[in-house]
């Protein structure tokens, strides 16, 4: 058993006497007392001593002790020192005089961080060592001196006394002294015993400068037999007086913090005490009554640089009765009271922590312990802005404006044989609705990794109610089993960004959770953003609302987390370049695993995609996603899922549209996504296969479209409705390799067969052909001249049997070589036909030989011109921004010439009023022309101007003399064009078409 490391600061004062002593009785009561109040003693130096028969002087006496407390003896004397030796019964002669006594200790850091205190193991002492408390008291009568005096008294530099006067008269001892402390002013130290042989009195005081009681104890101990005494004491105390001598005696103890107290306390407790001290396990039928008001303890506590400060009041005493004191033996503990808890920062700031009742009682041998109170959260900032904290979650930092939650609780413990190491029977607390916790959250702008670090909630206030009673059950009745659950709580939050318009409503309900070999908790989340504000990503949200059944297990090998019946739907979501209606996720279940790993699973989750917009196209449609498996490890993220989309609608501003269907795979790898996938709508079929590196931002697409047939059951506009083209006929593929982004050696390939096309009201058929591009130096190529042959072409005036070869160059220049076509029983030519993507002006040359103004007129269907005969053109074109324009292109009649008839052109009006026009109309009645030329211009605009001249004869004016016509004729190509398609069946002309 370590030795008592308390120190009796009244005996202090005598020690030097006892020491003394000890050179020549080493037998007696100073090797007693010694090293029990002191530890062990050892005199580190002594100067200036002087013996004589009368007195003994000693300059300075410098003594150290075991527990580094330093004493410093100045200006030692003792007068009839001798008596000690040769007139023990004649001690009372003796005086001892100490000009000063100071006191300094050598410790370290009085704050504490974390204090775990176990009582040492109670080891009983064989009878060979013996503290009697008969011979202390016989030992201080005989050997304590008549009269000691200390003139001067610093035991730090806070605490100082004297004079102490200490007398002995027999029996009885009287000792008193002044001391100074700066917190309490002049205060005075009184002390009175009387040790008789079989009744032992003391009565300490603590007196204000009035010699008013402030703190007083009476102690009386009585003798039962030889071997037992009875102690019975009442103290009364303000605890602040005794703080600076708790200060004193404090280094004594294994618990080195600086404690402070104040307050009333009331106490009166009596015990059967052994005359051996130290045979502890004679300690016995302990009782305790303990009242007070105010009483306070203050706990420094370094971590959060604060102190603990502790207010305790009783409203009934708190009653302890043990059969045992040495080891602890309660038979009972109860009583109640108030117990308050708050931080103090500093001296003008204090916050509250904890206020509640207690009220602890012992039933069938086990304490109880009932609390109602309040939790007081603001109180947790001190917490929150300590470097501990900062510390741990930098990006996180939190201020909780204001927050109560009131609670109940119960504590049984297992029985009352272990106090010491109490062990927990059970518990219930109860938190209780009412109060509202605000909460202000501030994400500095550096972090931009946590999910609102971007978002109007970077700065936003949150307000926690607690709406249903919360209970939190804890049965450890069994040894090394935890069974801990909490039910039945609900818990709402709101969010409110403290400068946008974002906000964010939260609710858990339904909680049901269990702590014992594995932690399960369940519990039923709510959210709804009414809008949420990403700033940064220029992301709107509005009306996000998301349910989810929750349930997470733990164990300390591994933590899983499942989701059910998840929904989410967002009214609105507005991007940069793309805006969301409408949209709606259900997930039915979410496994996840989490050790070193993070493994989460999904068999489906199914989207309603509502309708996303962007500025070139609107998507809406289902997609689901299918076998989903996601692994999380040191950051990299990989992911596996099988996709179908449903009834996907794709519309474009021009009002195309189309309806497909898709399914695929989609993998993500060492930051590579990697996807398969196949497009389905109509009849067309889109095979896509590619990758797309995150780290790099780039990646390659593949794609393949096989065959389609087209017919009149199945034409393009049956899949994409809306498109101004439409393929009624023939076959279809493409494929092509894509860079993203593009690439030199990206191609594109698209092969016809027999395709036949309608545009507007006019058509082409047997489009043949095998067009390749690719991509060079940033630009889309033809790598080489591709053969082109076309049927027909319709767009009012039939052209047949197209020949071209096609050409796209680096200029974005298209050419048509080689061009040449039937048209109008003649033919139609060209070197190059060209036009610029980026409307550049080229020019091109078309010449058109033979051909015949009979098929003309039966084309146009005019039913009041006839002709025939057959003429040349050469027509220079120039394309560019404005559009085709032909200007000054020449047309010859052919040899030997040709005949026209054009009647009833003109009314009878116009004929009547203008003779030469009569004239001019009499004769292309019935015209034989054998000279026919003139220049043609075509304007931007459509319009064409001819300018003709005509040389021959009219039967209806002179057949024997030339007539020569001179024509300026000027038509809209367009709108002829349009004349013409609106005059036949189109889809009759092009099924005879087909037909040959």
């Amino acid at each position: 058993m370590s030795k008592l490391r308390i120190t009796i600061i009244t005996l202090a004062c005598f020690l030097v006497f006892l020491i003394t002593a000890s050179w020549w009785k080493k037998d007696i009561v100073a090797s007693q007392l010694i090293n029990i109040f002191s530890g062990e003693v050892v005199i580190q130096e002594l100067t200036g001593l002087r013996l004589g028969i009368k007195e003994v002087s000693i300059k300075e006496v410098r003594l150290k002790s075991s527990i580094d407390s330093d004493i410093l003896l100045e200006g030692v004397k003792i007068v009839y020192p001798f008596h000690i030796i040769y007139d023990r019964d004649n001690t009372q002669k003796i005086e001892l005089s100490i000009e000063k006594l100071t006191r300094s200790m050598q410790v370290g850091d009085s704050t504490i961080e974390a204090v775990t205190y176990k009582h040492p193991p109670v080891k009983n002492v064989t009878n060979n060592k013996i503290l009697s408390l008969s011979s202390i008291s016989q030992n201080l009568i005989r050997f304590l001196p008549g009269k000691v005096l200390v003139k001067e008294m610093a035991f730090d530099s806070l605490l100082t006394g004297g004079p102490l006067n200490i007398v002995r008269n027999d029996v009885n001892i009287h000792a008193e002294t002044p001391f100074r402390h700066p917190q309490l002013g002049k205060l005075k130290l009184s002390l009175k015993a009387e040790l008789g042989s079989s009744e032992i009195k003391i009565s300490p005081r603590i007196l204000s400068k009035t010699s008013k009681n402030l703190s007083e104890a009476n102690i009386t101990i009585i003798r039962k037999d030889a071997d037992t005494w009875t102690l019975n004491s009442r103290v009364i105390s303000n605890l602040e007086t005794i703080s600076p001598l708790v200060e004193i005696i404090k280094p004594h103890v294994n618990n080195p913090a600086k404690l402070t107290a104040s307050g009333h306390l009331e106490a009166t407790g009596s015990i059967n005490l052994p005359d051996n001290l130290l045979l502890k396990s004679n300690y016995q039928d302990f009782k305790l009554q303990l009242s007070g008001s105010g009483l306070k303890a203050s706990i420094p506590y370094s971590p959060i640089s604060s102190t603990i400060e502790t207010y305790l009041s009783t409203k009934s005493p708190i009653e302890i009765g043990a059969k045992s004191l040495l080891p602890f033996k309660p038979q009972y503990i109860k009583g109640n009271g108030e117990l308050d808890i708050s931080l103090r920062i500093d001296e003008t700031t204090e916050t509250p922590l904890i206020k509640m009742d207690f009220y602890s009682s012992t039933s069938a041998t086990a304490p109880k312990l009932e609390t109602e109170g309040t939790f007081y959260l603001s109180g947790a900032n001190t917490v929150l802005n300590s470097p501990l904290y900062l510390r741990q979650f930098p990006a996180l930092p939190l201020d909780i404006t204001e927050g109560e939650v009131a609670f109940k609780g119960e504590l049984q413990l297992s029985s009352l044989s272990n106090i010491a190491d109490p062990e927990i029977n059970n518990f219930k607390l109860e938190l209780i609705p009412g109060k509202t916790v605000i909460l202000d959250i501030s994400i500095p702008t550096s972090n931009k990794n946590l999910p609102l670090s971007t978002t109007g909630l970077r700065q936003s206030r949150l307000q926690a109610n607690i709406e249903d009673n919360i209970f939190i059950i804890g049965d450890l009745s069994i040894p090394g089993h935890r069974d801990i659950k909490i039910t039945r709580g609900a818990i709402t939050a709101k969010v409110d960004s403290t400068n946008s318009n974002s906000s964010l409503l939260m609710a858990a309900d339904d909680i049901q959770c269990y702590l014992s070999g594995i932690t399960t908790c369940n519990f039923e989340l709510e959210t709804r953003v009414p809008k949420l504000v990403d700033q940064v990503k220029k992301l709107t949200i509005t009306n996000l609302h998301s349910t989810a059944k929750i349930q997470i297990e733990s164990s300390h090998v591994n933590h899983k987390l499942k989701l059910e019946n998840i929904k989410v739907s967002a009214e609105k979501t507005n991007a940069t370049e793309v805006k969301i209606s409408n949209l709606e996720v259900k997930v039915p279940t979410v496994n996840c695993k989490i050790t070193g790993l993070i493994i989460c699973t999904s068999p489906k989750i199914d989207s309603q995609l509502g309708k996303i917009t962007s500025e070139q196209f609107s998507l809406s449609g289902q997609l689901n996603l299918i076998e989903n498996s996601v692994k999380i490890k040191n950051g990299e993220i990989d992911l596996e899922s099988n996709f179908e989309a449903l009834e996907l609608e794709v519309e474009t501003p021009e009002n195309y549209s189309v309806n497909s269907s898709a399914k695929g795979t989609l993998s993500l790898q060492n930051n590579k996504i990697t996807s398969r996938s196949q497009i389905v709508a109509g009849t067309i079929k889109i095979d896509l296969s590619g990758h797309y590196n995150l780290l790099k931002s780039s990646g390659e697409v593949q794609i393949s479209i096989p065959d389609i047939a087209f017919d009149s059951n199945h034409t393009l506009s049956d899949t994409i409705k809306g498109l101004p083209i439409n393929i009624v006929s023939g076959k279809l593929t493409a494929g092509g390799s894509l860079s993203l982004p593009t690439q030199p050696g990206d191609t594109i390939h698209v092969n016809m067969a027999d395709i036949a096309v309608i545009f507007k009201d006019s058509f082409a058929t047997g489009i043949t052909g095998d067009l390749k591009v690719e991509n060079t130096a940033g630009h889309w190529v033809t790598p080489n001249l591709i053969p082109l042959s076309i049927e027909s072409v319709n767009a009012g005036l039939p052209m047949e049997n197209i020949q071209l070869s096609l050409q796209l160059d680096k200029q974005q220049d298209i050419t048509l070589h080689n061009f040449s076509a039937d048209f109008l029983q003649g033919k139609v030519t060209s070197p190059a036909l060209v036009w610029n993507l980026d409307k550049k002006t080229r020019k091109s040359t078309v010449n058109a030989q033979d051909i015949s103004l009979e098929a003309l007129a039966q084309e146009t269907g005019s039913g009041n011109f006839e002709a025939s005969g057959f003429i040349d053109l050469s027509i220079p074109l120039v394309i560019g921004a404005e559009g085709i324009t032909v200007e000054s292109g020449q047309l010859q009649g052919e040899a030997p010439g040709g005949h026209l008839r054009y009647y009833g052109a003109f009314s009878p009006q116009m004929l009547a009023s203008n003779p030469q026009l009569k004239l001019i109309a009499n004769a292309l009645e019935d015209y034989e022309f054998r000279t026919f030329k003139g220049s043609i211009n075509y304007l931007a605009s459509g319009d064409l101007q001819l300018q003709l001249k005509l040389v021959g004869r009219s039967e209806a004016i002179d057949s024997e003399r030339d007539l020569i016509i001179n024509l300026n004729l000027e038509n809209n190509i367009p709108d002829m064009l349009r004349s013409l398609q609106a005059s036949r069946d189109l889809t009759e002309t092009l099924e005879k078409q087909l037909d040959q």
